[in-house]
């Protein structure tokens, strides 16, 4: 018989366990050695495991299939119904927490970018006052609520698969929800009000726990963006600025095929006559790294000069790096810098975190992974010129 509490079972499992893939993942050990040790379900202590999270996975698949015709290419918008994309879930004291389905409410202008979520749960039988019920939608085939007490802030990068589209009727009905648990509108279904021990107040703290490992990180990046300036630049694509830096210096190449603006500038490799001599005095491992010079967000030169690597080690969030860039200019100031970590047959990782002293060229980098294989450092930094030549 299905009650609440193995729907909470459930949401438990599918809110905190890692999928198959992680599951899987060498890389992973340490964490999933920590995961089994507090999981009941993924140590066998109770039935679960990777069977039962295929299970459940077509389960989803059935009751929320978009039709692709319709969500393909679309950008984030009110009244969408988007999945956080996969590759944000994280690892969080033990757990991994998977992304989750959210409602968007409103396009913020303040933080740019930034987007207000209502967050989304598909099994109704742990509803309770102030979430809303939707069974139907343009392409929604199955149950859902929407929990108007669970609202954050998130950055506009973070959307990924699109499952449903609702109207500003539903969205003002979440919002209304929020001010006041009672207030549905007449065609809503009412939940039962919470009792005392109601599993769905454990189910609420834990769409809690989720909601903030999310929007935690979404705030510490939208920090970051105010801290440290933006990249003032004239190009929107990678092509542009592809080409701007040909023109500059016409053997440069990209080994692969470039995603944005910033891989752009940092994965560049100079043809082996423009690269600088290497300093036989300098045991370290070197790198190459690119300085731009632009004037008024146009690219006006490109430089290579040396790097070298001090120390490179695992920390909790991944890996990190730290090293010094040779050749800065004198007298240079509000510079950006842009850190890359490549593992051999594998696309490069920008860093998730960093520490950059421009009038020394030291630098300190964390990247979220963990490396096995030869790995490169590919960096990039850009000044803002006054035109005159630094080469």
């Amino acid at each position: 018989m299905y009650s609440r509490k193995l729907a909470l079972a459930l949401a438990k499992r599918y809110r905190t366990c890692p999928p198959p893939d992680v599951q899987k993942d060498v890389s992973f050990f340490e964490e999933m050695k920590q995961h089994l040790a507090i999981c009941p379900y993924c140590s066998g202590r109770e039935p679960s495991g990777i069977s039962a999270w295929q299970e459940l996975t077509e389960r989803l698949q059935k009751m929320l299939s978009p039709r692709p015709a319709r969500v393909t290419g679309k950008k984030p918008a009110v009244g969408q119904i988007r999945l956080i994309r996969p590759d944000l879930g994280t690892w969080r004291e033990g757990y991994f927490y998977n992304p989750p389905l959210v409602l968007i409410l409103d396009l913020l202008s303040d933080p740019a970018g930034a987007l207000k979520v209502a967050q989304v749960y598909h099994d109704i039988a742990l509803a309770g006052p102030g979430d809303l019920i939707l069974t139907k939608g343009p392409t929604l085939t199955g149950e859902l609520f929407i929990e108007s007490w669970n609202t954050y802030t998130l950055n506009g990068t973070y959307f990924g698969r699109l499952f449903g589209e609702f109207s500003e009727d539903v969205v003002e009905a979440v919002k209304k929800l929020k001010e006041d648990p009672g207030s549905y509108p007449p065609w809503a279904v009412r939940p039962r009000p919470l009792q005392d021990q109601d599993v769905r107040i454990y189910f609420r703290q834990l769409e809690v726990e989720v909601g903030y490992t999310f929007a935690s990180r979404a705030a510490e990046e939208f920090l970051t963006e105010i801290e440290r300036p933006s990249l003032k630049l004239v190009y929107s694509s990678p092509d542009q600025v592809r080409r701007a830096m040909r023109r500059v210096e016409k053997g440069i190449r990209w080994p692969f095929e470039l995603k944005s603006v910033e891989e752009a500038l940092a994965l560049a490799h100079f043809p082996p006559e423009a690269l600088p001599l290497a300093a036989e005095e300098r045991p370290r491992k070197s790198f190459v790294a690119k300085l731009l010079f632009t004037k008024g967000g146009e690219i006006s030169e490109v430089k290579p000069v040396t790097g070298e690597v001090f120390r490179e080690n695992p920390v909790v969030e991944g890996w990190a790096m730290s090293g010094r860039i040779y050749g800065m200019p004198e007298g240079s100031s509000g510079s950006q810098i842009f850190l890359f970590f490549e593992v051999r047959g594998e696309r490069p990782l920008p860093a998730s975190d960093w520490e950059w002293d421009e009038e020394t060229g030291d630098f300190y980098a964390v990247f979220e992974t963990k490396p096995a294989g030869e790995r490169n450092l590919e960096v990039a930094v850009v000044f803002e010129s006054g035109g005159d030549s630094h080469a």
